[in-house]
């Protein structure tokens, strides 16, 4: 149904609006929308499409589409360190017009709300790839936790030993443990700091044989803590931007690893999406020998 969404949507739109309009709502609309648990995320020209229009979409999709219970429209990027979306919501059955939702992938759930913490839908398949690739028995460090996006799946997919997922960011944090506690997660330690300052009390008793680093837009600034806590066969899944290649980001892991005495094997390099024009994000996974 998504993928025929605008097609369907204006069909039930000239029920009520006119032919200039339905031709102003095909030009500023985009074809599809985001869809995070019960939440349906737009993106549309708000200057082109007035409030008014705006609300007779929305309304028109929670008819449409009985399992989602809210519409929101990104009214801009992804702003601050804490990469928080700008969105407002237009329509809603709830009451509260809420914009927390629980959000379920590979038999993962998430809950958070999507007007304070960021989801991205691309990094479905790298979520999952870890997770598998994560050896039986190992200890994993997941530097830049979020919510949970790789510690809930490598717990949920993988036969880690134990998790340590570590995040700065209250809000993030709060949802991190109830994803725990969701999942019925026994095998994640949740740690509410920075991670320099978490490794640095981590390092006298953890090793890792799993690093995840998965901050954008560069986690470079980070991976001489990472070497603290690394082994001889340690393998760092790091991820970054990067205007042609993945070679860029195993550069960066490379050259921090020969400071601290290991050498570095590429065991995996991949493309993920495009970050904005002729900028991609890309992941590598790294063994420390």
């Amino acid at each position: 149904m998504a993928k025929r969404f605008k097609k369907v949507l204006l069909e039930r739109l000239a029920e009520k609006l006119n032919k200039k309009q339905l031709e102003l709502i095909s030009n500023n609309l985009a074809s599809g929308f985001q869809r995070i648990g019960d939440i349906a995320i737009l993106t549309l020209n708000q200057q082109a499409i007035n409030e008014q229009l705006q609300k007779i979409i929305a309304e028109t999709m929670l008819k449409l589409f009985p399992q989602i219970k809210t519409v929101c429209v990104k009214t801009g990027s992804i702003i601050g360190q804490y990469r928080k979306p700008q969105i407002k919501v237009i329509a809603s059955k709830a009451r509260s017009r809420k914009t927390e939702t629980i959000h379920t992938e590979y038999g993962c759930k998430y809950k958070f709300d999507v007007a304070k913490i960021m989801w991205s839908k691309g990094n479905i398949n790298e979520r999952v790839r870890i997770a598998k690739a994560i050896r039986p028995g190992s200890i994993v460090v997941d530097m830049f936790a979020g919510i949970g996006y790789f510690s809930i799946p490598i717990a949920k997919l993988s036969k880690a030993k134990h998790i340590y997922a570590i995040e700065i960011n209250k809000t993030a944090f709060n949802y991190l443990q109830q994803n725990i506690k969701l999942n019925n997660i026994k095998n994640i330690t949740a740690i509410n700091d920075d991670c320099r300052n978490a490794i640095n009390k981590l390092k006298h008793k953890v090793k890792a044989d799993h690093i995840v680093m998965g901050l954008l837009p560069s986690c470079k600034q980070y991976l001489s803590c990472a070497m603290q806590i690394a082994k001889k066969g340690t393998i760092i899944h790091y991820e970054g931007l990067s205007n042609n290649q993945a070679k860029n980001l195993f550069e960066e892991v490379k050259q921090e690893a020969q400071k601290h005495n290991f050498k570095a094997k590429l065991l995996y390099a991949s493309k993920v999406k495009s970050y904005k024009p002729k900028l991609w994000h890309y992941t590598v996974d790294v063994m420390l020998t």
